[in-house]
């Protein structure tokens, strides 16, 4: 079993008089874990998807409350945005039966966090769980054992079971994944959305990672409008699909400002959008693949050490661009993503006059232990 970061940061704020939320995608490992963290503990583990579940739960009473979960240590409550009012059930637990630890997980943050938004405010400790994280492998492997596997990584993706998977698996199970996470549940999610623009919208977003894209643009080719757009990304990266940066700009008359860039949470993911599951030396878009990986390596590893920094890309009309962007406490850090670059990286002499000092990182396959640093 791949040790999970958020198992400890869990544990440490346990028993603190409020809930914790834990949010990711389906198959990412959250029961497992949740199941972990209640070993020692008299607890109830309660699926939010069983209709009994959800018909206890919907508008419970106090006097309910206390004759079934009183004595307990701690009551898990699985795929709670499938509960009707979830979010007063949850301020019902934490208000009146203090000394129970509640935990509520969900598969689309979109749609918990709408629920339980206002009625936990001040009561709650949210944590994300992504697919496996560069970091946690470290934990039990070595750095030659994950360079060893960069490729199946970039091209079968980090969700648990694939990368315990045999190799000869890999390919099957992450298209089932895919198929049961992409083609039901979302669309089970966003049930209002159309199904066909969707996923056109998916696949015209996997074919352009790396690549700036603009609502504008994407609403011409889908046939749309730019607010449709804008609510259909908002909601798979809510869903954990995609993750969205924005152009870093002080300076708009010579910096790119309103462009994005739109990357998936997992290569796997991806890939099986675009039917491609080549090895990396038979590829043409190993750059945007390894750009990709980097990325949200890069965001896990933000998330799980807690270092708050606002993300982005730099690019110049000029077409000079830095891949990614941090900025916390006023401060500035770049990023360059190259798989097999081996020369010397020139900083972009714009950016260096408008930003001095900023160090930027080249990452390539040799060296991604800079990520985690």
């Amino acid at each position: 079993m791949i040790p999970r970061i958020l198992e400890k940061n869990i544990k440490d704020k346990l028993f603190q008089g409020k809930a914790i939320i834990l949010y990711g995608p389906r198959q990412v490992g959250k029961s497992t874990l949740i199941k972990k963290i209640l070993t020692n503990y008299k607890s109830l583990y309660l699926d939010g998807e069983e209709f009994v579940t959800q018909q206890n739960l919907n508008k419970p009473r106090i006097d309910y409350l206390n004759s079934n979960f009183k004595g307990l240590d701690l009551l898990v409550i699985d795929e709670a945005q499938k509960i009707p009012n979830i979010g007063s059930t949850l301020k019902l637990l934490v208000d009146h039966l203090p000394s129970l630890q509640v935990i509520a997980s969900g598969s689309s943050s979109f749609d918990l966090a709408n629920k339980i938004s206002e009625p936990l405010t001040g009561r709650k400790y949210t944590f994300k769980l992504f697919p496996v994280s560069l970091l946690e492998l470290t934990t039990g492997l070595t750095n030659y054992e994950i360079s060893s596997n960069l490729e199946k990584y970039l091209v079968y993706g980090l969700y648990p079971e694939i990368v315990s998977s045999e190799n000869s698996q890999k390919e099957e199970k992450i298209r089932e994944l895919s198929n049961t996470y992409l083609y039901n549940d979302l669309i089970n999610f966003a049930g209002v959305l159309d199904r066909d623009v969707l996923f056109r919208l998916l696949k015209m977003l996997a074919l352009q990672i790396g690549s700036e894209v603009s609502y504008h643009e994407l609403g011409i080719n889908l046939g749309i409008d730019q607010s449709t757009v804008k609510r259909y990304l908002e909601i798979l990266e809510k869903s954990f699909i995609v993750k969205t940066l924005s152009a870093y700009s002080n300076n708009p008359r010579t910096e790119i400002s309103k462009k994005k860039k739109v990357y998936f949470w997992d290569c796997g993911v991806r890939n099986s959008l675009i039917e491609n599951f080549t090895g990396l030396e038979n590829r043409l878009d190993v750059g945007a693949l390894w750009e990709n990986f980097c990325v949200m390596e890069r965001v896990k590893y933000l998330n799980y050490k807690k270092i708050y920094s606002l993300t982005y890309f730099w690019r110049n009309y000029a077409g000079n661009e830095v891949d990614f962007i941090e900025e916390s406490g006023g401060k500035l850090q770049g990023f360059e993503f190259k798989f097999s670059y081996k020369k010397k990286y020139k900083t972009p002499l714009q950016f260096k006059k408008l930003y001095p000092g900023t160090e930027i990182k080249v990452v390539n396959q040799d060296n991604w232990t800079q990520l985690l640093s």
